[in-house]
C-alpha cells in the first residue's frame, strides 16, 4: 500500500540580488518579521531566511529561481523550498520589491487569479525572504515587482516598475509515495536447471489491480504436475494444462494484486529436455487481455 507523509514544510523566499546605491542601509531579520502580518492573513507564517541552501537551484527563467531540483516537489519534502526573483540590475537598492503567489486555475488569466502576498519591503540589503509552512498540494505561480521610490538622481529607473514578471514554469506540490514499484512490473528468473527445475515469476504494480492474469509454459514436461507455491495476491486460482497432448505445460494463475504490493509464483517440475530454454514465453495481462508490463521471454539455463 502506499504511504503518504503528512507532514510539509515549504520554504518560499524572494530575492532581489541587488548592489551598490548612493544610500546604502541595513537590512536585518527583524526588518522581514514585521512581514509576517501580511502572509499570515493567507493560512501561512513567515520567518526570515537562512534555513537551507541553493545548491541544486532550478533555473525558471531570466527573474526566477526554485531551490529545489525541478519545479515539482513532494508534499513531505524535507528541508526547504525557495523561489528568487532576480532584478537584473545591480544598481537598485531602493523602492520597495514585491513577491507574491497565487494558486494556478487553468484556463483563468493570470492577472485574474487570486493572488496573495508574500513580503513588500525595501530591499536595501539585496535580499528579501518569507517562509510558507504548511502549503498544501496543489500548482503555484508566482510573479515579481519592484517599485520605485525617490527622485531618479537616488533610485535606478533601469528596472522600471511598469508591470509583473511572471515565473513561466510553476511549483507543483503532489503526494510522493514511499513505493519502489514503477506502475506495473513483471520478471522472471530461473533458479534451478537439470532435471529437477525451479523458476519464479514476480509481478508487482504500484496502484493495485483487482485482476490479472498470468500464464506461461514449462517445456518437455516429466512426472506430475508441477509443483506451484504463490506469495502475495488474493482470489488466486492456478490451472495446470497440457496442450494438444504434448509435453509441454502451460500454468495460468489469475487474482487480484494490492497497491504497491508484489507477487511471487515459485515453479518447480521434472524435466529430461536437454536444451537451454526451459520455459516458453510468459505474460500478464488485465480483463482486457491487455499486457501488463511487457512479457518475459523463454528462462535461460546456462
Amino acid at each position: 500500500m502506499k504511504i503518504f507523509t503528512t507532514k510539509m514544510l515549504a520554504l518560499v523566499t524572494s530575492a532581489l540580488l541587488l548592489g551598490a546605491c548612493s544610500q546604502m542601509a541595513t537590512y536585518e531579520n527583524e526588518d522581514l518579521l514585521a512581514n509576517q502580518e501580511v502572509a499570515a492573513k493567507s493560512g501561512f507564517n513567515l520567518t526570515p531566511y537562512g534555513t537551507g541552501g541553493n545548491e541544486n537551484a532550478y533555473q525558471v527563467d531570466s527573474y526566477f529561481t526554485y531551490s529545489s531540483e525541478s519545479y515539482t516537489i513532494c508534499y513531505d519534502e524535507a528541508g526547504s523550498f525557495t523561489v528568487s526573483f532576480f532584478a537584473q540590475n545591480t544598481a537598485i537598492a531602493c523602492g520597495n520589491f514585491m513577491i507574491q503567489y497565487a494558486i494556478f486555475e487553468e484556463g483563468v488569466d493570470l492577472d485574474a487569479l487570486d493572488w496573495q502576498n508574500l513580503t513588500e519591503t525595501n530591499p536595501s540589503s539585496g535580499v528579501v525572504s518569507a517562509t510558507l509552512t504548511g502549503l498544501p498540494t496543489g500548482e503555484y505561480t508566482f510573479r515579481g515587482q519592484w517599485l520605485r521610490t525617490g527622485s531618479p538622481t537616488s533610485c535606478s529607473t533601469s528596472f522600471v516598475n511598469t508591470g509583473w514578471r511572471y515565473a513561466t514554469e510553476n511549483l507543483i506540490v503532489e503526494e510522493c509515495s514511499d513505493c519502489d514499484i514503477d506502475g506495473n512490473e513483471f520478471s522472471g528468473e530461473a533458479v534451478t536447471c537439470g532435471a529437477s527445475r525451479e523458476v519464479n515469476y514476480t509481478f508487482g504494480s504500484e496502484e493495485g489491480l483487482s485482476y490479472f492474469k498470468m500464464q506461461g509454459g514449462l517445456t518437455n514436461f516429466t512426472g506430475d504436475n508441477a509443483v506451484i507455491m504463490i506469495t502475495g495476491g488474493s482470489n488466486l486460482s492456478v490451472v495446470q494444462a497440457t496442450p494438444g497432448g504434448s509435453s509441454n505445460r502451460i500454468i495460468t494463475v489469475e487474482g487480484a494484486v494490492g497497491e504497491c504490493e508484489t507477487i511471487t509464483v515459485n515453479v518447480k517440475w521434472n524435466s529430461t529436455n536437454s536444451g537451454g530454454i526451459i520455459t516458453g514465453n510468459w505474460s500478464v495481462k488485465d480483463a482486457d487481455g491487455d499486457d501488463l508490463d511487457a512479457p518475459v521471454a523463454g528462462l535461460t539455463c546456462s
